[in-house]
């Protein structure tokens, strides 16, 4: 649930309310969070709930974020990148705010997209067993010779070359989409976002079509990141497409 969302003294009240209600608990996930002081964040830990930020939302509407040492008290904490209306982009975007304006470790944003959000969903081995028979959700980057938490938070959306999600792929860069043998290339629609071509396990086509017709041509964003179409004569030879 959204809670403390705000500056004022009855964002700051709501989290002494759930709790009269006995709504804090170890199931209980809360939103935002902007409101807690350091006496909050005990009573959050003390109840076992966990906690989803999403920082540059916050920046935006309130003109600051959760200190490092709010932060800090708070075992069971997750990024979220909230409503594109009011987030700098999308969720890697977040991941670089964070590390740039919440005085947050690298290692600790990881474990904020990563381990900490498998554990409050409950995921199985916490999402993070590569084995036979695992889910198989991951995504691919190139390396840059860093630690994966420090890659994790130099990162943009041209930067991401797979997608995988149970195990198929749903998303590929150019290059990777040549790869792909040809039953993977299947069902995958190309999209210009910021003029970087990726290759998306979704209706893409009719997807922007309806869009447009809202917002009209050319006026669609994603993230903040301006989108085209790409023609899909080219997908059957894998040769580059043209940017609309």
């Amino acid at each position: 649930m959204h809670a403390c969302e705000g500056t004022d003294s009855a964002a700051r009240a709501e989290l002494t309310a759930l709790d009269r209600l006995g709504t804090l608990n170890s199931r209980t996930i809360l939103v935002h969070g902007l409101a807690l002081d350091g006496k909050g964040a005990e009573l959050l830990q003390s109840r076992g709930a966990s906690l989803i930020v999403c920082p540059s939302s916050n920046q935006f509407l309130f003109g600051e974020v959760l200190s490092a040492e709010v932060l800090d008290q708070i075992d069971a904490i997750a990024l979220g990148s909230d409503s594109p209306l009011t987030a700098c982009g999308d969720l890697l975007d977040e991941i670089c705010f964070a590390s740039q304006h919440c005085g947050l470790s690298t290692r600790r944003i990881y474990s904020m997209v990563t381990e900490s959000p498998a554990a409050m969903l409950r995921l199985p081995d916490n999402g993070a067993t590569h084995r036979v028979s695992a889910p198989g959700d991951l995504i691919a980057v190139r390396d840059r010779g860093l630690q994966p938490d420090e890659t994790l938070c130099s990162l943009s959306s041209s930067d991401i070359e797979l997608v995988f999600r149970n195990g198929r792929v749903f998303l590929a860069s150019e290059e990777m989409f040549r790869r792909l043998p040809a039953g993977a290339r299947h069902g995958l629609e190309p999209l210009s976002i910021a003029g970087s071509i990726r290759w998306l396990r979704a209706p893409v086509g009719e997807m922007l079509r309806e869009a447009e017709a809202v917002l009209g041509k050319g006026r669609v964003k994603l993230g903040g990141k301006q989108v085209h179409a790409v023609d899909l004569r080219f997908e059957r030879d894998g040769s580059t497409p043209p940017r609309s």
